[in-house]
C-alpha cells in the first residue's frame, strides 16, 4: 500500500522529542522539595483543581502503602470508575501517585505529602488555596468583574477547536501528510478553522468543501472573506448539513473526509454514528476518512493532553483515546485503521479506509 505520510524522519523526530519533552519538563522537580512542586502545581488552576479534588476524595489515605486498583478506590467512593482513571491519569502526568501497572496506583514522594497521618502534609493549605472565595474571579459572574478591567474571561480561557491544536503558527503542520492524492476534502465539523488554510496551502490542486451546520455555514463564509479567500484562490465550497444524520455524497475514491478535533469532543457513540454515515456517503468509492486529533500514549502521558482530557470530561461527553482505544471504536464500523501519520503537533491523523 502506498503511504501517505510524508517527511517521516523529521515527523518522527519530533513526535519523540515531544515524548522526550514531558520527561525533561518534569525533570527539575524531582530535584526542588515535595511543597515547592506541590505549590507550583497549586498555581495552576486545573491541576489545582484536580489536585484538590484528590485531596477531598483522600486518595492518598485509600492508597496509603498499597498498591490499589482503580476499580478498588472507585467502589469505596461509589465513583464513576472510568472518569477516576482519567483524573488519577493526568495526576500522575503531573509526578502525583504513581500507576504501577495498567490501573493500579500507588503513593509516591508528593502524594504521600497528602496522607492525614503524615505531619508535614500540606492539605490544608491546599484546600485553602481552592476554596470558593479564590476561585470566583476564574468564573463569570457579577462578583468576579468587580473593580477588574481588561482582563480575559474565563470563555476566552476556555478549549477552543481548530483553533487550539498546539501548534507554531509560522509552521505548516499539515505539510506532514500527502494531500495532493486527493482531489476532494470534505471538512467537517470545524467551519472557521484555520487549518483549512493550511491544507490548501500543502498542495495546488485540492479543493475543500466546508461541511457543518447552518450557523456554522454563514459565520464561515464570513470569515472566509477578505484575505483569508485570496489566500485560498477560491478553492472553497460550503454545503450545509447536519454529520450526525448525513455527509456530503463522494464523487470519487480519490475524496477526502476529514475531521479535525471533532471526535475528541464527543462519545464512542456519536463517533460511530458519523463514521456510519461517512460509510453511506462513500457507497461504492474508495474515499478515505481522516480523523485529525490527540492520540494519547500508554505511558509519558503530556500533562497538557491529560489536563486537556480532563476539560474534556467535566465539559461533555469526549475524551482523548489512546491508540488502542481508537483501534476499538475503529472496529466496530466497516473501516479499518490504515495508517496512523505523524503531525509536528500533538495531534496525528488516523488513516481509514473501507474494510
Amino acid at each position: 500500500m502506498i503511504t501517505l505520510q510524508k517527511n517521516r524522519f523529521i515527523n518522527k523526530l519530533f513526535s519523540i522529542a515531544k515524548k522526550w519533552k514531558s520527561v525533561l519538563v518534569l525533570l527539575p522537580y524531582k530535584f526542588l522539595p515535595a511543597h515547592a512542586r506541590l505549590s507550583h502545581i497549586g498555581s495552576a488552576f486545573r491541576g489545582s483543581r484536580l489536585l484538590y479534588l484528590a485531596v477531598q476524595l483522600d486518595i492518598a489515605d485509600l492508597l496509603a502503602n498499597q498498591n490499589v486498583t482503580v476499580e478498588h478506590i472507585a467502589k469505596k467512593q461509589s465513583l464513576n470508575r472510568d472518569n477516576l482513571y482519567r483524573i488519577l491519569r493526568a495526576l500522575v502526568s503531573m509526578g502525583i501517585f504513581t500507576e504501577v501497572s495498567p490501573k493500579v496506583f500507588a503513593n509516591n514522594r508528593l502524594s504521600k505529602l497528602l496522607l492525614r497521618s503524615n505531619k508535614y502534609n500540606v492539605r490544608q493549605d491546599i484546600l485553602l488555596d481552592n476554596q470558593a472565595s479564590k476561585s470566583a474571579v476564574w468564573f463569570d459572574n457579577d462578583e468576579s468583574q468587580k473593580g477588574v478591567s481588561n482582563r480575559p474571561s474565563s470563555k476566552d480561557l476556555r478549549r477552543g477547536t481548530s483553533e487550539h491544536l498546539n501548534i507554531d503558527t509560522k509552521v505548516n503542520t499539515f505539510e506532514g501528510f500527502d494531500w495532493s492524492s486527493f482531489d476532494l476534502v470534505f471538512d467537517s465539523g470545524n467551519a472557521n478553522g484555520d487549518h483549512i488554510l493550511d491544507i490548501l496551502r500543502s498542495t495546488s490542486d485540492l479543493n475543500i468543501c466546508i461541511y457543518d451546520n447552518s450557523a456554522a455555514i454563514r459565520s464561515a463564509k464570513m470569515f472566509w472573506q477578505g484575505d483569508h479567500i485570496k489566500d485560498t484562490n477560491i478553492r472553497l465550497s460550503f454545503e450545509q448539513g447536519d454529520m450526525f444524520t448525513s455527509l456530503p455524497k463522494a464523487s470519487s475514491q480519490h475524496n477526502l473526509y476529514c475531521f479535525v478535533r471533532v471526535f475528541s469532543g464527543l462519545s464512542d457513540r456519536d463517533g460511530l454514528t458519523i463514521l456510519r454515515n461517512a460509510k453511506v456517503a462513500i457507497a461504492n468509492f474508495n474515499a478515505t476518512i481522516a480523523i485529525v486529533d490527540t492520540v494519547l500514549p500508554i505511558e509519558g502521558l503530556d500533562p497538557s493532553d491529560a489536563l486537556d482530557d480532563i476539560q474534556l470530561l467535566l465539559g461533555n461527553s469526549g475524551e482523548h483515546r489512546t491508540l488502542k482505544q481508537w483501534e476499538i471504536l475503529i472496529k466496530q464500523t466497516d473501516f479499518t485503521l490504515a495508517e496512523v501519520a505523524e503531525l509536528r503537533s500533538s495531534n496525528k491523523i488516523l488513516v481509514l479506509r473501507k474494510t
